[in-house]
């Protein structure tokens, strides 16, 4: 099978379903794709360098997590950005 959005999408949208229950470990460069996790574990160099939900990681700017985050919705045509 191909990963496709359509395939990437319903596979997370059935994850919560599949994954009741259970312990579930989703592997995602996508960091979108995280918001579907009770808890997100972020590693670095093979260590454990934050743990916490969507929400809490994304808030905590100048960490790994956030950053990464901000550099992947930072998609805008350098002409198109806004500069501060």
């Amino acid at each position: 099978m191909r990963w496709t959005p359509r395939v990437e999408h319903r596979i997370l949208t059935g994850l919560p379903a599949i994954a009741a229950e259970r312990t579930t470990v989703l592997v995602t460069h996508n960091l979108e794709n995280t918001r579907v996790a009770d808890k997100i574990a972020v590693f670095d160099d093979g260590r454990l360098i934050q743990y916490g939900t969507y929400p809490e990681l994304a808030a905590r700017e100048g960490e790994m997590f956030a950053d990464l985050l901000a550099l992947q919705k930072d998609r805008a045509v350098p002409a198109q950005r806004k500069e501060a």
